[in-house]
Parts: C-alpha cells; structure tokens; sequence
C-alpha cells in the first residue's frame, strides 16, 4: 500500500485501502458484537440471580405472613385478658376488704 490518500482517480491502491479499512472495520464490529453477547449473557445470568432472590424474599414473607395472627383473634385475646383482669382486680379489692375488716375486729376483740 503505497498511495494511503486518493487522487482524483480511483487507482487499485486506493481500493485495496478502503478494502482494507472496511475488513477492519467489520473485524471491530464483529469483536463488538462479541464483546455485547458476552455483556448480554453477563447481565441475564445476574438478573436471573436477583430475581431468584426476590422469589425467596417473597416466599419468606408469606411464610411470615402466615405465622401471624388475625386482627380479629388478637382483639378477641384482648377482651378475654380485660374480663380477666377486671375479675381478680374486683377479687383483690374484697380480699383487701376482708382482710381490713378481720384487722379492725382483731383490734377491738
């Protein structure tokens, strides 16, 4: 390759550049697009691998969902420990009351 410019006239020089030039061209398109597959393949694995982690996310939240108890049972639990706690307090204030009274006539006897 002699002549690296054209002239005026196309001489076979100037053909075997541009050929050339093209040949490498298509060799750097062929090395990008090999460059991209690898890339694509790359990211497809790690997206696999991010989305089997949301999976297993997702699964353990329903089995945490499903260990948890209904709003209705917890309200209900609720005003069985009231009633509870109403009955030993009215208990407690006539033990108290007893016990005062036995204190008083003790005293006095």
């Amino acid at each position: 390759m002699e002549n690296e410019t054209c002239g005026s006239k196309i001489t076979v020089d100037c053909k075997d550049y541009f050929n050339d030039k093209f040949t490498e061209l298509e060799r750097r398109i062929a090395i990008m697009n090999e460059a991209n597959k690898q890339a694509l393949a790359v990211a497809h694995s790690d997206l696999d691998r991010r989305l089997e982690g949301m999976n297993e996310f997702r699964a353990q939240l329903t089995r945490q969902a499903s260990t948890f108890i209904s709003r209705e049972l917890h309200d209900q639990d609720i005003r069985v420990m009231q009633v509870k706690i109403e009955s030993n307090s009215k208990l407690l204030y006539v033990g108290i009351g007893i016990l005062m009274a036995l204190q008083i006539a003790m005293k006095y006897l």
